[in-house]
């Protein structure tokens, strides 16, 4: 009978403690409180909820998207060709598939009648760590029940090594509980909520950083790398290209084709077009992206063959690493996107 008390108080305290987590997460999601650490993504996530009424475009995506895509540029371009509108670059450094997802979602949850579309980059969708952010708040916000699930399940059904599935798979289900438990959120939350947070304000105005005006460490090694390289072999980035194109897939994942159905099904319930975009330099997935464009039930795919575009990949003096594009080739590209965008809209609303 003791051992049976012990079972129902632990049941009771494990459901009561899960209900009231639950009621926490709902009450910090409908009220919108800031969480995540300072960083770019807050950052651009606070200048989104004081200006949402001001844009009509906004992009979402990894650092290629951040640091190749100049909204003033594409502002430009995009009136010269009879299309007036404003853009916003929400790209942030690391942030990976299943991560622009749930920031997608995010953004179609703020109110706006200004919003009209949302440029989506298509990138690899393997749920491969972020040892960067694991851990972090901004990382443990996207792994919702659904999210983590389809994470796990993914690390799983992967050719990996089992170590590296059980430690995968480890990382997802622990943000999995931190997220339902709600972990690390009372501070934060509260600080949102009285208004002790301090707002930092995008200077840029825009959400656009080329790489070449960044100063770290990092970066200036990560280009350093780049020119060893080529001056070891000027047909660094050929080869490179050429050696991804024989080992990558061809076609992209059906869940993931699953997942983005469903993401434009939820962004036009709220009035917006999700368009997609494979930015350049992606040699590594871009057969089995490019795959994607072939799909009926998917939008507008803007991709950039190897073949067609050669100089947005193999142009030494538009390159800034061995991933990204210099201010230069931002801008190239940024126009190019824009000239195509612009002809998509006309098409599409003649």
């Amino acid at each position: 009978m003791e051992r049976m008390r012990l079972l129902v108080h632990a049941l009771t305290f494990c459901g009561v403690f899960l209900l009231v987590s639950r009621a926490v997460g709902l009450a910090i999601e409908g009220a919108d409180l800031h969480v995540e650490e300072p960083g770019t993504k807050s950052l651009k996530s606070d200048h989104y909820r004081a200006h949402a009424e001001e844009i009509d475009l906004l992009f979402v995506g990894s650092s290629r998207i951040f640091r190749q895509y100049d909204p003033r540029t594409f502002e430009e371009t995009a009136a010269e060709k009879g299309l007036e509108l404003d853009a916003y670059n929400m790209g942030a450094p690391g942030m990976r598939f299943f991560e622009s997802l749930a920031f997608v979602d995010w953004i179609l949850g703020r109110p706006s009648a200004r919003r009209r579309w949302i440029l989506f980059e298509l990138q690899d969708p393997e749920p491969t760590a972020n040892e960067g952010l694991r851990y972090t708040q901004r990382n443990v916000r996207w792994h919702t029940p659904r999210l983590a699930a389809r994470a796990t399940s993914r690390v799983l059904a992967s050719q990996r090594e089992i170590e590296e599935k059980l430690s995968e798979s480890a990382g997802h289900l622990g943000q999995a509980l931190l997220r339902a438990s709600n972990a690390g959120t009372a501070l934060p939350a509260l600080r949102d909520l009285f208004g002790w947070r301090r707002i930092a304000r995008d200077t840029t105005g825009t959400g656009f950083v080329p790489l070449d005006l960044v100063r770290t460490g990092d970066v200036r090694r990560r280009r350093a790398e780049l020119e060893h390289e080529l001056g070891k072999d000027p047909r660094f980035f050929q080869e490179k290209a050429q050696a991804y194109a024989a080992a990558t897939p061809a076609e992209a994942p059906a869940w993931m084709l699953e997942e983005l159905q469903a993401l434009v099904s939820r962004a036009k319930e709220r009035g917006v077009e999700l368009v997609f975009v494979i930015s350049p330099p992606s040699e590594e997935n871009f057969l089995a992206l490019s795959a994607l464009s072939r799909d009926p039930t998917l939008p507008r795919v803007f991709l950039y063959d190897p073949g067609k575009y050669p100089l947005l990949y193999f142009e030494r003096g538009l390159r800034f690493d061995h991933n990204h594009l210099n201010l230069e080739g931002a801008e190239k590209l940024t126009e190019l996107l824009a000239r195509q965008f612009v002809r998509h809209v006309k098409r599409t609303d003649g």
